[in-house]
C-alpha cells in the first residue's frame, strides 16, 4: 500500500491489500442492508451470501451474519478495534 502525499490518494497494490479491501466492502454492503431494511446495495452480488462464503457458514439473519463477519475480520486482522488504533499511535 502506498500513500501519495501530493494527492492524498492511497494505492492498494498487493494481493493481501486488495483482498482486505474486498472484505471491508462486503462488510459495508452488509451493514447497509442491515441498517436500511428493504434496500439493496447491489442487484446481483448478495453481501449475505458473500459473507457466508468467506466464513464458511450458513447464517440467514443479516444482523447476526454482520456481527459474526465483523468478528471474523477482527480475528484475521482486517478489522482493527479502536483500542488497537490508539495503542499503535
Amino acid at each position: 500500500m502506498k500513500n501519495n502525499d501530493s494527492s492524498k490518494a492511497i494505492v492498494i497494490d498487493t494481493p493481501a491489500g486488495i483482498e482486505a479491501f474486498r472484505l471491508l466492502a462486503i462488510k459495508n454492503a452488509l451493514k447497509f442492508e442491515v441498517e436500511c431494511p428493504g434496500m439493496r446495495l447491489t442487484r446481483n452480488a448478495r453481501p449475505l451470501a458473500l459473507a457466508n462464503q468467506v466464513m464458511g457458514t450458513a447464517i440467514r439473519n443479516k444482523a447476526k451474519c454482520l456481527k459474526s463477519f465483523e468478528e471474523h475480520l477482527r480475528k484475521i486482522g482486517v478489522l482493527i478495534v479502536p483500542a488497537q488504533i490508539k495503542a499503535a499511535n
